[in-house]
Protein backbone atom coordinates (compact mmCIF):
# COMPACT_ATOMS: atom_id res chain seq x y z
CA UNK A 1 0.00 0.00 0.00
CA UNK A 2 1.28 3.43 -0.92
CA UNK A 3 2.67 5.46 2.26
CA UNK A 4 0.58 8.62 1.66
CA UNK A 5 -2.86 6.92 1.86
CA UNK A 6 -1.66 4.89 4.77
CA UNK A 7 -3.21 5.58 8.21
CA UNK A 8 -7.38 6.87 8.06
CA UNK A 9 -9.47 9.62 6.91
CA UNK A 10 -8.94 12.04 9.64
CA UNK A 11 -4.97 11.13 9.63
CA UNK A 12 -4.70 11.98 6.26
CA UNK A 13 -6.58 15.04 6.62
CA UNK A 14 -4.44 18.29 7.53
CA UNK A 15 -5.74 19.68 11.00
CA UNK A 16 -6.73 23.30 9.83
CA UNK A 17 -8.99 21.40 7.30
CA UNK A 18 -10.68 19.14 9.77
CA UNK A 19 -11.50 21.76 11.72
CA UNK A 20 -13.12 23.92 9.23
CA UNK A 21 -14.71 20.71 8.35
CA UNK A 22 -16.01 19.72 11.94
CA UNK A 23 -17.25 23.55 12.41
CA UNK A 24 -19.46 23.42 9.10
CA UNK A 25 -21.22 20.14 10.29
CA UNK A 26 -21.60 21.57 13.29
CA UNK A 27 -23.17 24.61 11.86
CA UNK A 28 -25.21 22.88 9.41
CA UNK A 29 -26.55 20.22 11.98
CA UNK A 30 -27.41 23.22 14.31
CA UNK A 31 -29.13 24.74 11.16
CA UNK A 32 -31.03 22.01 10.86
CA UNK A 33 -31.94 21.39 14.44
CA UNK A 34 -35.04 23.63 13.94
CA UNK A 35 -36.54 21.70 11.22
CA UNK A 36 -36.04 18.12 13.10
CA UNK A 37 -37.70 19.67 16.19
CA UNK A 38 -40.86 20.98 14.08
CA UNK A 39 -41.06 17.52 12.67
CA UNK A 40 -41.77 15.84 16.35
CA UNK A 41 -44.60 19.22 17.12
CA UNK A 42 -46.66 16.70 18.00
CA UNK A 43 -44.97 14.90 21.25
CA UNK A 44 -44.81 19.12 22.56
CA UNK A 45 -41.85 20.51 24.30
CA UNK A 46 -41.70 18.69 27.71
CA UNK A 47 -41.79 15.16 25.74
CA UNK A 48 -39.06 15.57 23.33
CA UNK A 49 -37.19 17.49 26.50
CA UNK A 50 -37.51 14.35 28.59
CA UNK A 51 -36.55 12.17 25.60
CA UNK A 52 -33.36 14.36 24.99
CA UNK A 53 -32.56 14.67 28.78
CA UNK A 54 -32.82 10.64 28.90
CA UNK A 55 -31.40 9.59 25.56
CA UNK A 56 -28.03 12.01 26.68
CA UNK A 57 -28.17 9.86 29.59
CA UNK A 58 -27.78 6.77 28.19
CA UNK A 59 -25.04 7.67 25.39
CA UNK A 60 -23.44 9.76 28.34
CA UNK A 61 -23.64 6.40 30.71
CA UNK A 62 -22.18 4.09 27.30
CA UNK A 63 -19.10 6.25 27.13
CA UNK A 64 -18.43 5.73 30.96
CA UNK A 65 -18.76 2.22 30.31
CA UNK A 66 -16.25 2.26 27.25
CA UNK A 67 -14.07 4.70 28.11
CA UNK A 68 -13.73 2.22 32.00
CA UNK A 69 -14.52 5.81 33.93
CA UNK A 70 -16.60 4.80 36.10
CA UNK A 71 -14.54 5.15 39.32
CA UNK A 72 -13.81 9.38 37.91
CA UNK A 73 -17.52 9.42 37.61
CA UNK A 74 -18.50 8.30 41.49
CA UNK A 75 -15.56 9.85 43.09
CA UNK A 76 -16.65 13.22 41.04
CA UNK A 77 -20.61 12.54 42.58
CA UNK A 78 -19.22 11.88 46.01
CA UNK A 79 -17.89 15.44 46.47
CA UNK A 80 -20.77 18.13 47.21
CA UNK A 81 -18.69 21.14 45.97
CA UNK A 82 -18.14 19.67 42.88
CA UNK A 83 -21.55 17.39 42.35
CA UNK A 84 -23.75 20.75 43.07
CA UNK A 85 -22.87 23.24 40.14
CA UNK A 86 -23.07 20.08 37.88
CA UNK A 87 -26.46 19.90 39.11
CA UNK A 88 -26.94 23.55 38.49
CA UNK A 89 -25.58 23.03 35.37
CA UNK A 90 -27.92 19.93 34.58
CA UNK A 91 -30.85 22.46 35.21
CA UNK A 92 -29.64 25.34 33.49
CA UNK A 93 -28.79 23.06 30.20
CA UNK A 94 -32.40 21.52 30.48
CA UNK A 95 -34.43 24.51 30.92
CA UNK A 96 -32.16 26.38 27.84
CA UNK A 97 -33.20 22.94 25.97
CA UNK A 98 -36.97 23.16 26.76
CA UNK A 99 -37.09 26.70 25.62
CA UNK A 100 -35.24 26.05 22.54
CA UNK A 101 -37.74 23.27 22.12
CA UNK A 102 -40.97 25.43 22.91
CA UNK A 103 -39.67 28.19 21.09
CA UNK A 104 -39.22 26.13 17.90
CA UNK A 105 -42.75 24.12 17.94
CA UNK A 106 -44.73 27.80 18.33
CA UNK A 107 -42.61 29.34 15.27
CA UNK A 108 -39.85 31.40 16.88
CA UNK A 109 -37.06 30.02 14.81
CA UNK A 110 -35.84 32.85 13.79
CA UNK A 111 -35.61 34.25 17.28
CA UNK A 112 -34.15 31.13 19.01
CA UNK A 113 -31.46 30.99 15.85
CA UNK A 114 -30.48 34.62 16.67
CA UNK A 115 -30.44 33.82 21.04
CA UNK A 116 -28.04 31.02 19.84
CA UNK A 117 -25.82 33.07 18.03
CA UNK A 118 -26.42 36.13 20.28
CA UNK A 119 -25.82 34.28 23.63
CA UNK A 120 -22.09 33.24 23.63
CA UNK A 121 -20.74 37.03 22.52
CA UNK A 122 -22.84 38.39 25.20
CA UNK A 123 -21.27 35.26 27.43
CA UNK A 124 -17.91 36.37 26.73
CA UNK A 125 -18.47 39.73 27.11
CA UNK A 126 -20.08 39.55 30.22
CA UNK A 127 -17.19 37.02 31.58
CA UNK A 128 -14.63 39.91 29.89
CA UNK A 129 -16.29 42.56 32.03
CA UNK A 130 -16.67 40.29 35.02
CA UNK A 131 -12.59 39.07 34.82
CA UNK A 132 -11.54 42.77 34.31
CA UNK A 133 -13.56 44.87 36.34
CA UNK A 134 -13.88 42.42 39.28
CA UNK A 135 -11.07 40.52 39.22
CA UNK A 136 -8.92 44.04 39.10
CA UNK A 137 -10.69 45.40 41.83
CA UNK A 138 -9.83 41.73 43.87
CA UNK A 139 -6.42 41.78 42.70
CA UNK A 140 -6.46 45.78 43.68
CA UNK A 141 -4.19 45.47 46.72
CA UNK A 142 -1.43 43.19 45.08
CA UNK A 143 -2.00 45.68 41.72
CA UNK A 144 -1.83 48.76 44.28
CA UNK A 145 1.74 47.37 45.65
CA UNK A 146 2.97 47.20 42.16
CA UNK A 147 1.60 50.37 40.93
CA UNK A 148 1.33 52.75 43.44
CA UNK A 149 5.27 53.60 43.78
CA UNK A 150 5.02 54.51 40.22
CA UNK A 151 2.25 57.01 40.84
CA UNK A 152 3.10 58.34 43.68
CA UNK A 153 6.97 59.05 41.80
CA UNK A 154 4.71 60.80 38.90
CA UNK A 155 2.55 62.85 41.59
CA UNK A 156 5.49 63.74 43.33
CA UNK A 157 6.99 65.21 40.01
CA UNK A 158 4.42 67.14 38.74
CA UNK A 159 3.59 69.17 42.15
CA UNK A 160 7.82 70.23 42.42
CA UNK A 161 8.09 70.74 38.49
CA UNK A 162 5.26 70.82 36.79
CA UNK A 163 3.45 68.47 34.68
CA UNK A 164 6.05 66.34 32.36
CA UNK A 165 5.75 63.39 29.60
CA UNK A 166 5.34 59.77 31.36
CA UNK A 167 8.34 58.65 29.61
CA UNK A 168 10.33 61.20 31.17
CA UNK A 169 9.40 60.20 34.79
CA UNK A 170 12.53 57.88 36.53
CA UNK A 171 10.72 54.64 38.53
CA UNK A 172 12.99 53.95 41.46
Amino acid sequence: MDATVAGTYPERVPEQRRGFIYGFAAYLIWGLFPLYWKLLNQSGAIELLAHRVLWSLVTIAILVAVLRKFGQVKALLKEPRRRWPLIAAAFLISANWGTYIWAVNHGHVVETSLGYFITPLFTVLLVGVVLLVVGLTLLGEGLNETINPVLRKRAKVDVEFGPRPAAEVEVE
